[in-house]
């Protein structure tokens, strides 16, 4: 009779490993509060936000990451390039009525450039996070002593640390301005230099930071700056675009860029405190577009 009880905590044991591997089995193991082990899943965005599903489904995958965070689209590289930065690869910066907008190459480029934010996942790259909401840019700014300066704003209530990129003053308006990015190395410094831009522009519920001032553009590059008038869509909706042939670009290079670490510009990062690789210039720019956006008079 005294062996029963030994039976029986040997029979929960067992018991309970099964359940450890049941759970192993779906890929996650709860430990505490936090969840490990999530794996991308296809998901697809729901309501207004739907809309870009089926336009950035070609160029990449919808994913969930660690934290629940999703769905989210991250970019194939062999479509993007290896060293891809948002807001720096593929594009190039030009003026208009409600601040500085960002031209992408892209056919699709007008849905994560000007909807959505962007943040860096270590396990899974850069990510874009669907919004409805249109902006030219979703990004934060900094100019000064010859320098120009700005970060993907990310998603609200996600605190990650500002990537961000620098080019000298003379090189912002360059075709493809990600192969003037300066080392990630010296962002740190570049902080120091530059001074913060908060020129906020309001539409509706919506606030966006407009960029450098025109006089300091022109200073820095010694040219005039032409300004695009844009009307902005319908908030709330994506404004529907007409398929286009995809730009070419080069190809990924065959092995990694170096890796380096942008500033810690923050003290807590939720998402993971891996940093995405430093970025490696192209030999060929890819082919300019104008903006996928339509261009009309601004009332």
């Amino acid at each position: 009779m005294r062996a029963r009880p030994w039976r029986f905590l040997k029979l929960c044991s067992l018991a309970f490993g099964c359940s450890l591997c049941l759970l192993a089995f779906h890929g996650c193991v709860a430990v505490g509060e936090e969840e490990v082990g999530v794996s991308a899943e296809a998901v697809a965005p729901a309501g207004a936000e739907a809309e870009f599903y089926n336009v950035l489904s070609p160029y990449g995958e919808w994913v969930t990451v660690p934290g629940g965070v999703g769905p989210v689209w991250r970019p194939y590289p062999w479509v993007v390039g290896a060293d891809f930065v948002p807001y720096a690869t593929g594009g190039s910066w030009q003026y208009s009525d409600w601040g500085w907008t960002f031209v992408s190459a892209w056919n699709w480029g007008w849905a994560p450039f000007h909807y959505g934010r962007w943040f860096f996942e270590p396990s899974f790259g850069w990510c874009w996070l669907p919004g409805t909401e249109w902006a030219p840019a979703w990004v934060q700014w900094r100019w000064g002593d010859g320098y120009a300066g700005w970060a993907p704003l990310p998603p609200p209530g996600l605190r990650v640390r500002p990537y961000w990129t620098f080019v000298e003053g003379r090189r912002f308006l360059a075709p493809d301005v990600a192969r003037y990015r300066l080392p990630p190395e010296r962002a740190n410094l570049l902080l120091r230099r530059t001074a913060e831009i908060r020129d906020q522009v309001t539409r509706g519920q919506q606030h966006w930071n407009r960029g450098p001032e025109q006089r300091m553009v022109e200073r820095d590059t010694g040219q005039p700056l032409p300004r695009t008038t844009l009307q902005p869509p319908p908030p709330g909706h994506p404004a529907p675009r007409p398929p286009q042939r995809e730009a070419a670009r080069t190809p990924p290079p065959a092995r990694p860029p170096p890796a380096a670490l942008p500033p810690r510009a923050e003290p807590e990062r939720h998402a993971g405190e891996e940093h995405p690789p430093a970025p490696r210039a192209s030999e060929h720019p890819p082919k300019h577009h104008e903006p996928d956006h339509p261009h009309e008079h601004h009332s």
